[in-house]
């Protein structure tokens, strides 16, 4: 079969004039998967045309994999770590690495993924379920709680086979008498608190540099829309697109504490054939922070504070026209400082998110229902942004307050009076993250996987206590277990 294989091949080569993509070669490879000693001629041919990639050489991996020959394929992976310099790609390895866990090859395992990680590559959940399983088995508790602390630390939310994972490592150590181990399902109180063993859980903060690229990438991405999509550079200060200015604005102004993201406020429950942009409801929800001590920032567009204003709603007018009640209010506001108009051509979004980030110091929140799905890819990684949707965002409503979420009702007399049957609420400070955590032995995981975005402050999430703690009278260990 070798000769006939590469004879195909070469035709194909010939034929083409040499410029046969390469993923025709791996497909090539795949065919011959079950017939290993065809699929390495046909890599060698490859390799010696100088037409291979990476993806080629994960071809050869999985052709290693399904003949059984670990050690052939973990020989195909040095020789592409050596070719391709740079940050490996997860889906080149993963294979390989589960297929070692699955073998039990602990000791060498560790420096592979020592040297993986050096070189930037990051695990997904599947391996590092992998990973923890093993652990059990095969290290000491340290070695198994470290991991642990890196998979929270990548993963805000983690899937339930993940957690699956945790619990059969954690078991694994008190099968061999390296931990005491403990498992119950419970809730967290309001103030943070654990029903099973009443730790205090933690609220996780970003940190300053992370802070520092979103200020960034806010600040990148109202510049190139200034300059019509175009990549050029930005200007000089004195120069800047309009979020410079309002940067500008917010540094001679004492700091914030909500920022209320206007139209949402305004258009909230008016989808109905009267509806229509609601000045009043804005102004309940700055009165309601108001009676906390609490310093408010509303952030809208202009378009909002012109004689017609548009409908979007079910209503049947497109425009409404401003009233002098209207009027009333946003001169109000604007006396007080609290106003902030953004002009046309930019999204008022990139404003009210730029403000939640705009001090490594205050702890602003943004009072709003946009749950950002077409923003947050451009501005953070998936368990940043989850962490700054958790830390920074308040919900609000008027009417009945979501299902198990903490709220702020107005005491006002006169908002009663105005909202009779839609009493306006905020959603209270978090007093701890929504994402799993570790305080010692004892490890939080919340059961939120497959819950949008919408979903996880508003059911009565249930979590898992699992402490792991280490048994006071140990058996004698291997060497690798005190590691």
């Amino acid at each position: 079969l070798v000769p006939l294989a590469l004879r195909d091949f070469r035709s194909l080569h010939k034929v083409s004039g040499g410029k046969v993509p390469i993923d025709a070669y791996n497909q090539l490879m795949l065919v011959f998967e079950g017939i290993p000693t065809v699929a390495r001629a046909v890599f060698a041919e490859v390799v010696a045309r100088e037409k291979d990639n990476e993806a080629f050489y994960m071809a050869l991996i999985r052709v290693e994999l399904a003949a059984g020959d670990l050690d052939a394929a973990k020989r195909v992976l040095r020789e592409a770590l050596a070719k391709f310099k740079g940050v490996p790609r997860l889906r080149t390895c993963s294979a390989l690495l589960l297929a070692m866990c699955e073998a039990g090859q602990y000791d060498q395992l560790q420096p592979l993924c020592t040297e993986l990680k050096e070189r930037g590559l990051v695990f997904s959940e599947l391996e590092y379920s992998a990973f923890l399983k093993l652990e059990g088995n095969e290290a000491g508790l340290q070695k198994f709680l470290a991991t642990v602390d890196e998979v929270f630390d990548l993963c805000p939310i983690l899937e339930l086979s993940t957690v699956e994972a945790i619990e059969e490592g954690a078991f694994a150590l008190r099968k061999r008498g390296l931990a005491e181990v403990s498992s119950s399902k419970g809730a967290v109180s309001s103030g943070g608190h654990c029903s099973n063993c009443n730790a205090r859980l933690s609220l996780i903060g970003l940190e300053p540099a992370q802070l520092r690229e979103a200020r960034a990438v806010l600040l990148d991405r109202a510049n190139f829309s200034r300059f019509g999509g175009t990549n050029q550079k930005r200007t000089a200060p004195e120069e800047g697109s309009p979020l410079d200015r309002f940067v500008q604005w917010l540094r001679e102004r004492p700091p914030f504490d909500y920022v209320l993201d206007g139209p949402n406020i305004g258009f909230s429950g008016q989808n109905f054939y009267d509806g229509r942009f609601t000045y009043e409801q804005i102004d309940a929800m700055v009165q309601i922070l108001a009676e906390r001590g609490k310093r408010a920032l509303i952030v809208m567009g202009e378009t909002y504070l012109q004689a017609r204003i548009p409908n979007p709603t079910t209503a049947n007018a497109r425009y409404n026209l401003i009233t002098d009640s209207d009027r009333e209010l946003i001169k109000k506001w604007n006396k007080a400082g609290i106003l902030f108009c953004t002009p046309r051509g930019q999204y008022d979004d990139w404003y009210w998110m730029y403000a939640s980030v705009a001090s490594d110091e205050t702890a602003t929140r943004i009072v709003t229902n946009d749950t950002m799905r077409d923003h947050w890819i451009q501005l953070f990684s998936r368990r940043h942004f989850i962490r700054w949707r958790n830390l920074k965002v308040a919900k609000f409503g008027f009417g009945p307050p979501l299902p198990n979420t903490p709220v702020q009702m107005s005491s006002s007399a006169r908002l009663n009076r105005m909202f009779p049957l839609r009493e306006p609420w905020i959603e209270e400070d978090r007093l701890y993250s929504l994402e799993p955590q570790r305080e010692h032995a004892s490890l939080h995981i919340p059961l939120i996987d497959g819950l949008s975005a919408e979903e996880m402050s508003d059911h009565d999430i249930e979590w898992r206590c699992l402490r792991v703690e280490r048994q006071q009278s140990l058996p004698r260990k291997k060497k690798h277990q005190l590691e």
